[in-house]
């Protein structure tokens, strides 16, 4: 009788430890299984955003340099033609994004030398072609040094005269930005592969000329580029939301196999 209660016992507490170690099985099981779940809407969420941002917001610029040829003279110092350069940005895909305004910018840089000075006001022209040298927009804008009164460089000169004594510190020149084209947009069937950029002034000195292609972002672009932290959140946020829906409505179809929706 005694050994039979003390049998029924040890079965109940046996019964007892099964069931809660099969209880905590389930629950690590559950827990493990929420968070891989968790990480997965996560992990997956970025990537989507991540993939959207870089297929949607291109590069905001593209600056390629500019090397300028001329002829020198045959019978005295000088140059005896117009600076010109063709810069080629791409040789057969698409380098700018369809829909997407551009501003394209001739950088010059000039010394601030007695000829730049008296020569005053000169053109630059841009021209814009496609494959096989297909026209596609050509552009003229004029440019010249910004004035300095001889107090105003005399005043310079003496301050930052320190500097200068250093070397190429401080130079005595100025960078123009000129703006050949303004809200751009690039054809999908006729993208631009070269731009050939012409000095219309023999008489221009230049130390060195970049073209540079600006991106102007305006709408979601624009939010998302110079906002990219919140704009990261927000859709990071708005997939995990999405995606953590989409998951439950699986396993409670799972769960449930024999259920109406």
């Amino acid at each position: 009788m005694a050994n039979s209660l003390m049998s029924d016992v040890i079965d109940g507490y046996r019964k007892q430890v099964l069931l809660a170690a099969f209880s905590f099985k389930d629950w690590v099981y559950r827990v493990f299984a929420f968070l891989l779940t968790t990480s997965f809407i996560l992990w997956l969420s970025v990537f989507i955003y991540v993939t959207f941002y870089y297929s949607y917001v291109p590069a905001i610029s593209h600056i390629r340099p500019v090397h300028l040829e001329f002829k020198s003279c045959q019978e005295s110092l000088g140059v005896c033609s117009n600076p010109t350069a063709n810069v080629t940005l791409t040789h057969q895909r698409q380098l700018l994004q369809s829909n997407q305004p551009y501003n394209i910018i001739v950088d010059l840089e000039l010394p601030e030398s007695e000829a730049n000075k008296q020569l005053g006001m000169f053109m630059v022209q841009v021209t814009l072609t496609g494959r096989n040298g297909k026209f596609i927009a050509t552009s003229k804008r004029s440019a010249m040094l910004r004035y300095k009164s001889w107090i105003l460089h005399f005043l310079g000169t003496v301050m930052f005269s320190p500097a200068m004594l250093l070397g190429p510190i401080m130079e005595e020149k100025q960078t123009l930005k000129v703006e050949m084209f303004s809200e751009f947009l690039e054809a999908p069937d006729n993208p631009v592969t070269n731009v050939n950029v012409e000095i219309e002034s023999r008489w221009v000195q230049l130390y060195s000329a970049k073209l540079r292609i600006q991106a102007e972002f305006v709408g979601l672009r624009y939010f998302m580029f110079y906002w990219p932290t919140i704009s990261a959140t927000i859709g990071v946020s708005t997939h995990v939301v999405l995606l953590s829906f989409l998951v439950g409505y699986i396993w409670y179809r799972l769960l449930n196999p024999n259920q109406v929706a």
